[in-house]
């Protein structure tokens, strides 16, 4: 027995390939530019036909770009993974694969008929072709809206990349504390602007929706899809203030509103207290 598992183990390395158990090295070998994990997760000490079969795929594949991970999910590091592939418990075993294409996620589902050999060698040969249908996380279609419209991954190409309106976007997450604190703000400005049929107010919580394309390092963060130029959207770094805003819409819009003049002075006239809070102190978003 202990023969054959040398032999095994120098058969992988000789192709390029090893079976891995999912930590801290794996992950930093996965993230880099041009490789992909092929993952199977599974319940701890759970080991059925699925992983004889996964292996049998991982030790038949000449492929060094791609890592076969096998991780029980039990801790903290394992529990990430079912993040990272939207799933739960009850999904396991579960198969997919995760690889880093320009600093973006991407994300795929084992979807073939069965989860044998045969269904794992062609999910191979897919992500290996390029083939393979990709995942985005995202939530449900909100049924209704208000003045800040709630724009999931499934919504994102109908209300902003094909809008006929410029849209302002902030990204956020449900726990960072300069986004709670701006919430108000950023509210109070969709208001002012609930009139202005040209602009619409967003936004996008990106621990729960995946936007292709589309980098976010730190949140909250705006950004205005112009219309006409929404494949190059402008990101604010001004002060988290109405005023800034408005005067950094007035500036960059396509259509230049005659009221948002009025809405800065009407700002003074009210005396709304402005909360001026800098953009340089950022809380780096981790999903």
């Amino acid at each position: 027995k202990f023969l054959i598992q040398i032999c095994l183990l120098l058969a992988g390395l000789a192709l390029g390939n090893k079976i891995t158990k999912f930590n801290h090295y794996a992950n930093k070998q996965i993230l880099k530019e041009g490789r992909t994990g092929i993952f199977l997760l599974k319940k701890e000490n759970k080991n059925g036909q699925e992983l004889i079969d996964f292996k049998a795929v991982a030790w038949g594949t000449e492929d060094p770009h791609l890592i076969f991970v096998v991780s029980d999910i039990h801790g903290f590091l394992e529990s990430r993974l079912q993040k990272i592939f939207g799933i739960n418990d009850k999904n396991l075993p579960y198969i997919g694969a995760f690889k880093m294409e320009n600093q973006e996620p991407f994300v795929y589902h084992f979807l073939e008929e069965k989860m044998d050999q045969k269904g794992v060698q062609e999910f191979v040969e897919k992500i290996q072709k390029g083939t393979a249908e990709r995942y985005i996380k995202s939530e449900e279609i909100p049924i209704s809206q208000g003045v800040v419209r709630k724009i999931v991954s499934k919504s994102w190409n109908d209300e902003v990349m094909n809008s006929d309106k410029d849209v302002l976007i902030k990204f956020f997450t449900p726990w960072c504390g300069h986004c709670k604190k701006f919430a108000p703000v950023y509210q109070q400005l969709a208001e002012s602007l609930s009139s202005d049929s040209d602009i619409a107010i967003g936004e996008v919580n990106i621990a729960a929706n995946e936007i292709p394309n589309m980098a976010v390092r730190g949140v909250p963060t705006i950004k205005l899809f112009k219309n006409g130029h929404k494949e190059s959207p402008i990101t604010y770094e001004g002060n988290r203030s109405m005023e800034d805003i408005l005067k950094f819409l007035a500036e960059n819009r396509s259509k230049k509103a005659v009221d948002l003049k009025d809405d800065l002075q009407g700002l003074f006239t009210q005396g709304l207290s402005m909360i001026d809070l800098s953009f340089t102190d950022q809380c780096i978003h981790q999903k």
